[in-house]
């Protein structure tokens, strides 16, 4: 395949942490030979499975997005060392389709090696659960926890900051020569992650249509980039083919879903029809880069 390599980048306060910890004490099973409790569940293995190369990000868990930049940065030259490529494409859910953005505009020699970035369920425009979690509670929360664990990236998904961050970066967007394309979902209240229904009603009344953390408004960011001198360039949006919630958009299957009434069979059936549908979502946004 003479697709360039791609790169999936996970987002903040990745769930599979054990799997990631598991993945670096035993680097030749990549976490799992099939990564199936991966962050993006076996979508890896599925891609792998048609020819592309497929390399995982692995950014700190909550620091601020300069930091995962940073990180991100020197695993794009390491992956561009063993393997020989010029450029990269990146596929990035929730952050860090952000810290990819700020990588891109703040490491401008290194962003002519990247080819195209997708955003899946990104944040752009920021998500007004981060402004209402941080003024209740959450600053403080941050602080008690800093000496255990740096959760200060949570700062970055706010209204304010992701505003003033998309006017600093769009004329330098605007004037590269990546491809930016972004991915968009929504699922209702019934079918949203039990946990994450609250904060649903809440950007559903605020931002309307989202996944449960972030508003389809905010995940499609805009339809076109201007610089300076009349420079325009456009944003490529696609719709998600199914609807799906933050974390059904990384494959994985919601238990709440289940219904009682079906046999065991019936519930296996069915959450191998959903990640049938994940992975061929995937396999069609890389073979959409060629």
């Amino acid at each position: 395949m003479d697709l360039a390599p791609i790169i999936l980048i996970h987002g903040i306060a990745r769930f599979d942490w054990l799997h990631e910890g598991y993945r670096k004490l035993f680097p030749q099973t990549d976490g799992h030979p099939k990564d199936r409790s991966h962050y993006f569940r076996n979508v890896g293995t599925h891609l792998k499975s048609h020819g592309y190369q497929v390399f995982h990000a692995s950014l700190s868990y909550a620091k601020r997005s300069e930091q995962r930049a940073a990180e991100l940065g020197e695993q794009i030259e390491q992956i561009r060392r063993q393997t020989g490529a010029a450029q990269v494409h990146l596929i990035a859910h929730s952050m860090g389709g952000i810290d990819a953005r700020r990588l891109i505009i703040t490491q401008t020699d290194l962003a002519k090696n990247i080819a195209s970035l997708t955003t899946i369920g990104t944040p752009h425009l920021g998500s007004s659960l981060a402004d209402w979690g941080l003024a209740h509670g959450g600053n403080k929360f941050i602080n008690l926890a800093e000496p255990l664990l740096d959760l200060s990236g949570f700062a970055d998904l706010t209204l304010t900051a992701c505003t003033a961050f998309n006017q600093q970066a769009e004329p330098l967007e605007a004037a590269n020569a990546i491809r930016y394309r972004v991915c968009a979902s929504h699922a209702s209240r019934r079918d949203t992650l039990l946990p994450l229904r609250p904060s649903w009603s809440f950007l559903q009344d605020r931002e309307g249509d989202n996944d449960g953390l972030v508003s389809v408004k905010s995940q499609l960011w805009t339809k076109e980039l201007h610089g300076p001198n009349g420079l325009r360039k456009r944003v490529e949006s696609i719709e998600f083919p199914f609807p799906a919630d933050h974390l059904s958009q990384t494959g994985w299957w919601d238990p709440s879903k289940r219904d009682r009434e079906k046999s065991l069979t019936e519930i296996t059936d069915s959450i191998r029809e959903f990640e049938g549908k994940i992975q061929q979502m995937y396999l069609d946004l890389v073979r959409g880069l060629t």
